[in-house]
């Protein structure tokens, strides 16, 4: 439809050129798609001006878009050519085109994921607004760089193919070459994508007896923290924990959280953060809903000790529907 605008309006002889820049500019405003602006700018030499003009166009494009990006002083040289390159490589990263999410280690995956942990990074720098209001009251928030992930997490399928099967024989088939180690920024994205993980229309499940594997692992097998000094995170860990209860959710047949998280409220389900992030300690809620699965004794070490069967076990829960999912309150005393 754009391309159709476009080309009724160029098709006058001289329709743009008599229009001054701010009106052109307001024109390629009305495009939502950078494919067409690109178009529009190459219709003709006052489009192509009223686009670069000052490098305001992108500008006001970029702030209508994004929240302020953090990496960028506004009174510093070139504020506003920085910002349309920033534009122009988000444009480029973010259209869910441009790489096939694997475990995050090709050079493609890599120059997606640090776009998109600087957009997460920014979120919520610049304005809100209320995305929805529950029926306790509570409000939800969103601000412009969390509408574009959720739009990102849609078209690229980031959550969706998550522990998939990967060939685990070279081309030639002479050799069998090794699973590449999952990338711990594609982990640490995919636990921010959490809200869409969990939620069941997105994507299938794939990888869960390693999954169940890793849930049940000892300390020492799989650690929660890890690298130098132990300061790091075990993303990975985490993720597979995720996918553990993912499964439970999404899996009718099991019986177990499907039917229970599908009866949760709106204001019950997880949701995506609601201000700004920052390093160091965070204060915890005091409400939270939670639940919990087991295995015995014996099933335990089977699983522990590799699950040579190749077969997932049968979790356990000793509560069942609603009560599957518990209410607890949680206070903490601070430390003084």
């Amino acid at each position: 439809m754009a391309d159709n605008l476009i080309q009724r309006i160029v098709a006058r002889t001289k329709a743009l050129q008599i229009l001054p820049v701010e009106l052109n500019q307001e024109i390629a405003h009305c495009l939502e798609d950078d494919r067409d602006v690109v178009n529009f700018r190459a219709s003709c030499r006052a489009a192509k001006d009223a686009i670069d003009d000052g490098h305001s166009f992108w500008f006001k494009r970029f702030n209508n878009k994004y929240d302020p990006p953090t990496a960028l002083d506004p009174a510093s040289p070139n504020y506003k050519v920085r910002l349309q390159k920033l534009y122009q490589k988000r444009s480029k990263y973010l259209s869910g085109r441009m790489v096939h999410f694997k475990v995050g280690t090709t050079r493609k995956e890599e120059e997606t994921l640090k776009v998109v942990a600087a957009l997460i990074n920014d979120s919520f720098r610049g304005s809100t607004w209320t995305h929805r209001t529950f029926s306790t009251g509570q409000s939800q928030l969103a601000c412009r760089n969390l509408e574009v992930l959720k739009l990102f997490i849609r078209r690229s399928g980031i959550t969706e193919n998550m522990f998939r099967p990967r060939p685990t024989k070279s081309k030639t088939k002479e050799s069998e070459t090794a699973e590449p180690q999952y990338g711990f920024l594609l982990a640490a994205v995919q636990l921010m994508c959490a809200p869409s993980v969990l939620a069941p229309k997105y994507g299938s499940v794939y990888g869960f007896i390693d999954s169940q594997r890793l849930a049940y692992a000892t300390i020492k097998a799989a650690p929660i923290f890890c690298g130098f000094n132990k300061l790091e995170v075990n993303m990975e860990w985490i993720l597979h924990v995720l996918n553990f209860f993912k499964y439970h959710i999404c899996k009718e047949e099991e019986n177990t959280l499907y039917a229970p998280f599908r009866n949760l409220t709106k204001a019950d389900t997880p949701g995506f953060w609601q201000k700004p992030l920052h390093n160091g300690p965070a204060e915890l809620g005091v409400h939270w809903k939670g639940t919990y699965a087991y295995l015995s004794t014996s099933e335990i070490s089977l699983v522990r000790a590799g699950n040579a069967q190749g077969r997932a076990f049968i979790d356990h829960n000793v509560d069942h529907g609603d009560e599957a999912i518990q209410v607890s309150s949680t206070h903490f005393t601070p430390v003084i």
